[in-house]
């Protein structure tokens, strides 16, 4: 039975390995800053949102008190 050549035996198949490493080293980065960016979008939304939702209910409950006070 013929052994398979060790990928440092065979310079083609190196370089094909570095570039799929880069490839994908990439790709996980890219995908983290994308999803990095989705999280503080979010949060930053859902806090004015949760500000506005309080904002109102005091206003509102600030109304009934003036209408049974």
């Amino acid at each position: 039975i013929c052994p398979l050549p060790r990928s440092s035996q065979v310079p083609h198949l190196q370089r094909a390995m570095t570039f799929w490493t880069y490839f994908w080293g990439i790709t996980l980065a890219l995908v983290m800053l994308i999803y990095l960016g989705l999280v503080l979008w979010v949060t930053i939304g859902g806090m004015s949102d949760i500000r506005s939702m309080l904002n109102a209910l005091m206003h509102s409950e600030g109304k009934d008190q003036d209408l049974h006070g």
